[in-house]
């Protein structure tokens, strides 16, 4: 061959040449990555590079060393020597092309995929790939030295044939494997559950089995025929909210919307738990003793909902403790003694009043005056309560429930804020100063709100001047809090205290 001659021709004039090839590939060999599929995410133009460089490496090497093995003998006397070396030189040659194009693949692969977390493809998609390869590259070795490619086609048939009738159930695995690799119901990191309850994370897919780790940190091995025939829950992996549902029992005396806010309240306490969605709270049956309330939270991931869960029920019991509400057990048998009376004592608007931030603007009788004179109001989930952009008639101060706070930026578009849950208030500062809210407040659940409207404060400030400073003080506060929520230079200002002051004269009339 051509090819042949002229590398026999370059290294008989250099044989440095083969020498320094086969000192780099033994460099290579030692100092290379142990496992460069394996590298570092994400990969870069630098790993195919090196992939080439080893690729490279290995033919010249290969090459170079048949040209030295032809030194050694006289190719005239021993052809059939020199055609076997030259086979074998090429059959590596063409094998080596054949592993460095998979492997260029593979690494693509790698950059593009999002369901690869651990730098290298699933152990069968690899068998598969690798194999392709390496099988297109035998049959364009044997194409290109005239072997007989239908020979060999129809003796592997044959052999195929016996081998899948005696290998019926390894075979299944394979074909179950391929068709889970394809449709990708599970990646890399997940955690499913099995038909039979066991739990487990996927540490890899290879031909014939998908490997779990449980808990207990043992590794679970089922066949992947098994797997692809049973219906299994996937619970994903640390990338994905994971939102289960538990179900309290609490005693028919408690008022459904104070066990409804309270079970809202723990949720919200818990700081393992997502930020939004917000969880939701239903009365799902009434209709028998106990009522049964269900809490659907939402956790970042399935792993951490073990911790969220425990915070969650621990933040449970310190709250019906101190509601004074014993969590109702479900009770199969009678029993003829006197059921223990069950205190709960829903938060009363004075009390709410007491809490605000305002309320040490305010003697004790000038805070009974203000109980006095509230209302309440109920608005179901999903009422809107103050729109952005209206001037509020009242103050509202949540006393069960959460409300949503929502504002709108300099770019239109809509952010969830914070949510009000017991004891806190909106509406004030709009109120005192008649500027429009720059906030929309929505009922997250069913709210029950106590509305004290302008009047009341015009009333008691019109005996007390020192009042509307305290006022100011507050409103001025809360309106450049306000303010810089909507992230807008160009945004409506509290401005200087004084004129602030002014604005809530003219309000209430001193």
């Amino acid at each position: 061959m051509n090819l042949v001659q002229s590398v026999d021709e370059f290294v008989q004039r250099h044989v440095w040449f083969a020498i320094i090839a086969i000192v780099l590939f033994a460099l290579w060999v030692v100092w290379r990555p142990q496992r460069p599929i394996a590298m570092s995410r994400p990969v870069t133009g630098v790993h195919q590079v090196l992939n080439l460089i080893g690729g490279v490496l290995t033919v010249s090497t290969v090459m170079s060393l048949y040209a030295l093995a032809s030194l050694r003998f006289d190719a005239a006397q021993h052809a059939d020597l020199a055609a076997k070396f030259e086979f074998s030189a090429f059959l590596i040659v063409y094998v080596t092309v054949s592993v460095v194009i998979a492997r260029s693949i593979e690494l693509f692969w790698i950059s593009r995929s999002s369901f690869i977390d651990e730098g290298h493809i699933p152990g069968l998609p690899r068998v598969l790939l690798f194999g392709a390869a390496i099988i297109l590259g035998l049959t364009t070795f044997g194409v290109s030295h005239g072997l007989s490619i239908n020979g060999l086609y129809l003796s592997t048939g044959a052999m195929a044939a016996i081998i899948a009738f005696a290998m019926q159930r390894t075979l299944g695995d394979l074909f179950s494997g391929i068709s889970l690799s394809v449709e990708h119901p599970f990646k890399i990191g997940d955690w499913i559950e099995l038909e039979d309850g066991t739990k487990g994370e996927v540490r890899d897919l290879n031909w014939r089995a998908t490997r779990l780790r449980g808990w207990d940190n043992t590794t679970l091995i089922v066949p992947n025929s098994k797997l692809a025939a049973q219906t299994f829950r996937n619970l994903h992996g640390p990338d994905h909210r994971y939102s289960p549902m538990y179900t309290v029992t609490l005693p028919p005396e408690i008022d459904p919307r104070f066990a409804k806010s309270l079970l809202l309240e723990v949720a919200l306490k818990c700081k393992r738990l997502a930020k939004t969605p917000l969880p939701s709270v239903r009365l799902v049956d009434s209709g028998t003793v106990p009522y049964r309330y269900i809490v659907w939270l939402h956790f970042p991931s399935y792993p951490s909902m073990f911790a969220g869960r425990e915070e969650f029920f621990r933040e449970l019991h310190y709250s019906l403790k101190q509601a004074g509400i014993q969590a109702a057990p479900s009770m199969q048998d009678v029993r003829f003694q006197a059921a223990e009376k069950v205190v709960a004592t829903p938060p009363t608007t004075l009390h709410a009043l007491r809490s605000l931030d305002f309320a040490s603007l305010f003697d004790e009788a000038e805070l009974e005056s203000l109980n006095s004179r509230s209302y309440s109001a109920i608005f179901d989930a999903g009422t809107v309560i103050l729109p952005e952009g209206e001037v509020s008639p009242s103050v509202y101060i949540v006393l069960n429930g959460v409300v949503e706070t929502s504002v709108t930026d300099a770019s239109g578009k809509t952010r969830v804020l914070n949510p009000l849950v017991s004891g806190e208030y909106f509406g004030l500062a709009s109120m005192l100063t008649d500027a429009p809210s720059f906030q929309t407040f929505t009922a997250s659940s069913d709210v029950v709100l106590v509305q004290i409207d302008r009047k009341c404060f015009k009333d008691i400030a019109s005996q007390r001047e020192d009042l509307l400073q305290g006022f100011a003080e507050i409103v001025e506060s809360r309106m450049a809090i306000a303010a810089s929520m909507k992230n807008d230079p160009g945004s409506r200002r509290a401005g200087p205290l004084m004129d602030v002051l002014q604005r809530i004269e003219k309000i209430l009339g001193s």
